[in-house]
């Protein structure tokens, strides 16, 4: 019988070096992939910054482009527009009078 408990103490405890082998390469994988993922979420950040960057530097280049200053020398200098003359005299009417002269042509074409 001693031999038979002697088998049965190596077996259990090759059995517990297997079942602690194998938790220590689960951790070891499980340890990796979080490292893997950790890196790969810097990696997005950084991306997503310079995006920004990128984004930012495009909006201020647009500003700078659409601004009043750089186009009204451009149309003047190489598209030959010249701007408008202020107007001569400007005239007010009422809007009673204008519906009176509306009312007299409708009675008049009718």
């Amino acid at each position: 019988m001693k031999r038979a408990s002697r088998l049965k103490r190596i077996a259990s405890i090759l059995f517990m070096l297997f079942i602690f082998g194998t938790l220590i390469i689960i951790h070891v994988a499980l340890k990796k992939k979080c490292d893997d993922l950790i890196k790969q979420k810097v990696d997005a950040e950084q991306e997503l910054k310079n995006q920004n960057i990128v984004q930012n530097n495009l909006f201020a280049k647009y500003q700078n482009l659409t601004s009043e200053e750089r186009i009204i020398p451009i149309a003047f200098q190489e598209l030959g527009m010249v701007t408008a003359d202020p107007p001569i005299g400007v005239i007010t009417i009422e809007k009673e009078k204008i519906l009176e002269l509306q009312t007299l042509l409708r009675e008049q074409y009718d």
